[in-house]
C-alpha cells in the first residue's frame, strides 16, 4: 500500500507542476486528465470478458486508449485483419483503426482516392488518401454505416479485451485486398 501511496505522490507532483505559461498549463492539465481517466478504463477492461468469436474483416468498436504522439486514440471502429485460425486460437488480433467522418463522399481518380467530410466545425473538407490509407467499403445489408477509411499506418496487435461484444459490419473482399496491396507497399 506504501508503494501505491508514492506513487500516486509522484504522480501528482508530476500532474500539478506549473508551468509558465498558462496555455500550455491547461493543455497539459487536459492531456494529463485524459490519461488519469484511460488508466481507470484500462483497469475495468484488464477484468472483462474477452470476445469470443471475430473473423478477419469484421468491424468492430475498440477501446484503443490514451496513447503518445500521433498515435490513434479512444474507442473508435477497427477492421479485423487477423486470419481466422489465429483469431479462434489466440487472446490478441491484429487491427486497424478506422478514421471515421461525417458526411464522407469517396471519389476514386486513377488509383488514388479523395474523402470529403463535413469537420468537426461544420465545414466541408477534402483529403487526399495516402497510399496506406484505404476508404471503407462495407459488404451490404448492414444496419450501421462507417464512412471513412482505414488506417495502415496505425496498425496494432491488441488484446480482444479492448474490443466491444458489439459486431458492427464487414468489409467487401476486395476491399481486404486494397488492404492487401497497400500493406505490402508500406513494408
Amino acid at each position: 500500500m506504501a508503494s501505491i501511496k508514492n506513487l500516486l505522490g509522484r504522480i501528482e507532483k508530476i500532474f500539478t507542476k506549473e508551468i509558465v505559461d498558462p496555455k500550455k498549463f491547461l493543455i497539459n492539465l487536459r492531456n494529463r486528465e485524459k490519461y488519469l481517466n484511460w488508466i481507470i478504463k484500462q483497469n475495468k477492461i484488464q477484468f472483462q470478458g474477452r470476445i469470443e468469436h471475430i473473423y478477419k474483416r469484421d468491424i468492430i468498436y475498440c477501446n484503443l486508449g490514451h496513447n503518445i504522439g500521433s498515435e490513434q486514440n479512444s474507442k473508435r471502429p477497427v477492421v479485423i485483419l487477423q486470419n481466422d485460425k489465429g483469431n479462434s486460437s489466440s487472446f490478441t488480433t491484429i487491427v486497424a483503426p478506422i478514421s471515421t467522418h461525417n458526411n464522407c463522399v469517396t471519389t476514386k481518380v486513377g488509383d488514388n482516392y479523395t474523402i470529403e467530410f463535413t469537420n468537426d466545425e461544420g465545414q466541408r473538407v477534402s483529403k487526399k488518401l495516402d497510399y496506406y490509407e484505404i476508404p471503407v467499403e462495407l459488404e451490404p445489408n448492414y444496419k450501421t454505416e462507417i464512412t471513412g477509411y482505414i488506417n495502415l499506418a496505425q496498425i496494432r496487435t491488441i488484446d480482444k479485451k479492448r474490443l466491444d461484444n458489439t459486431f458492427v459490419a464487414k468489409i467487401t473482399h476486395e476491399n481486404f485486398s486494397l488492404i492487401k496491396q497497400a500493406f505490402n507497399r508500406l513494408l
